[in-house]
């Protein structure tokens, strides 16, 4: 991966010890953990373990996970998260996505120009087949933003996933490279 993926207002980048205040921050927020499951608790010590592990990751060496800080190029302030992870079957590969954006940053477009730009990488440079991604049925925002991004919804499970001790449903969204605008 070269150094950052950019957008016109986005830079998706590895994780530096700037970024550790404003991932706190966006962290701790209530509503941020609504119909989510993070990989990293809401404190510092959690915060830095997982980033830690994600350092030696590249997005060219078909990472199982790997996540990218979202920064906002005007201010330089890290305000989410994407991630990919690729899954390799044979010489064929395809791609999981995520995504995760502060309250503060949410319905203007941020999540969506990033998530573009991870799937335009996906596919683009990395040769990816089809994307897809995984939400919380009553995560109405991420479903949404999937199909913004002109994925479409290829399932619906029920009561497939434990968050907060409540079974949930999820739906799962994918688009192939020959989609992708």
């Amino acid at each position: 991966m070269s150094r950052s993926i950019d957008s016109p207002r986005l830079r998706l980048r590895k994780f530096q010890e700037r970024d550790l205040a404003s991932i706190l921050a966006f962290s701790r927020e209530a509503d941020f953990w609504l119909g989510r499951n993070l990989d990293w608790e809401p404190n510092e010590a959690s915060i830095r373990d997982y980033w830690a592990q994600q350092a030696d990751l590249e997005l060219d060496g078909d990472p199982p996970w790997m996540n990218l800080v979202v920064e906002e190029k005007a201010t330089g302030e890290a305000i989410g998260t994407v991630g990919i992870g690729v899954r390799r079957v044979g010489p064929h590969r395809q791609g999981v996505i995520g995504w995760a954006f502060g309250c503060a940053y949410q319905g203007r477009g941020l999540a969506t120009e990033a998530a573009r730009a991870l799937i335009d990488y996906a596919f683009l440079r990395l040769g990816l087949h089809r994307i897809w991604a995984r939400t919380g049925a009553d995560n109405v925002r991420s479903w949404k933003l999937m199909e913004r991004l002109g994925m479409r919804r290829e399932a619906h499970f029920v009561q497939s996933c434990v968050l907060n001790g409540e079974w949930r449903d999820e739906y799962i969204y994918a688009v192939l490279a020959e989609e992708w605008e």
